[in-house]
C-alpha cells in the first residue's frame, strides 16, 4: 500500500500475466477499488507500518517493473524470408538477438542502465535522470518499453534486433541486415560457406564478414 504524493491515483490496472492464464498475476488497487483481507478469512496482521508517501514517478517506476513481468505482451519481431532459412543455421537477426551485444542497444543509444537482477535490467530513457523506462528480459530476450517518449510504441515487447533497427537506422530493417552481416552475426549452413569461400578464392573476392574461421581458412 501507498499513498502518491504529487498525483491522481489511478483506478484498478492488470499489470502481469502469466502466459495462458486468464488471471492476472500482478495487478493494483487504485481509485475506487477495494482489498478483502478479513480475519475471518484467515488474514492477520503481522506488522503496522504506516503507509508510505511516494512521488509519481515512484510509483511509475515501480508500474513499469511489474509490467515487465506481463507474458501476455505483444513482441515487435523482425520477419525471415525462406531464402534466409535456406541459407544460414541462424540468421543474423537471431544471432544478434542471442548475444551479449543485445543487452546493451539501449545503453550504447544514451539510454541510461538504472538497475539489474538475474532476470532483468531496467533503463531509464534520454533526458530523464530516474526512474524505469524499460527493462529487458534475459530470459526471453526482449525489450519491454514503458514510456511514451521516445521512438518506441509504449506497452509493447522489441527483440533486440528490431530496437537496433528503430534506433540506429530508423526502422530501415535491410540496413540492418548489412550492418549485422558485416559485424559478423549470421551463421551460414556449412555447404554454402564452402561454396562462398572457393568461389571468392577463384575470383579475388572479399568474403563476407560473418563466415566462419574454418570457412575462411
Amino acid at each position: 500500500m501507498y499513498r502518491i504524493l504529487d498525483h491522481t491515483a489511478e483506478g484498478n490496472r492488470k499489470l502481469a500475466f502469466k502466459e495462458g492464464a486468464k488471471e492476472a498475476a500482478i495487478e493494483t488497487r487504485g481509485e475506487g477499488g477495494y482489498v478483502v483481507a478479513s480475519e475471518a478469512m484467515g488474514y492477520k496482521v503481522i506488522k503496522d507500518n504506516p503507509i508510505p508517501t511516494i512521488t509519481w514517478s515512484e510509483r511509475c517506476s515501480l508500474i513499469a517493473i511489474c509490467e515487465g513481468y506481463n507474458e501476455r505482451k505483444k513482441v515487435t519481431k523482425i520477419a525471415t524470408s525462406t531464402a534466409q532459412s535456406d541459407f544460414y543455421d541462424q540468421n543474423p537477426f537471431e544471432h544478434f538477438n542471442g548475444s551479449a551485444a543485445a543487452e546493451s542497444v539501449l545503453t550504447d543509444h544514451g539510454w541510461t542502465l538504472c538497475g539489474s537482477s538475474n532476470n532483468f535490467i531496467w533503463f531509464t530513457r534520454p533526458e530523464k535522470t530516474s526512474g524505469v523506462s524499460a527493462s529487458f528480459n534475459r530470459e526471453k530476450r526482449v525489450y519491454y518499453i514503458f514510456t511514451s517518449s521516445t521512438q518506441f510504441e509504449p506497452s509493447k515487447g522489441y527483440q533486440p534486433a528490431t530496437a537496433l533497427s528503430i534506433l540506429k537506422f530508423g526502422g530501415d530493417k535491410k540496413a540492418l541486415f548489412r550492418y549485422l552481416v558485416d559485424n559478423g552475426y549470421g551463421k551460414i549452413k556449412a555447404q554454402k560457406e564452402k561454396k562462398i569461400a572457393q568461389s571468392a578464392a577463384r575470383k579475388g573476392l572479399t568474403l563476407p564478414g560473418n563466415i566462419s574461421e574454418e570457412a575462411d581458412n
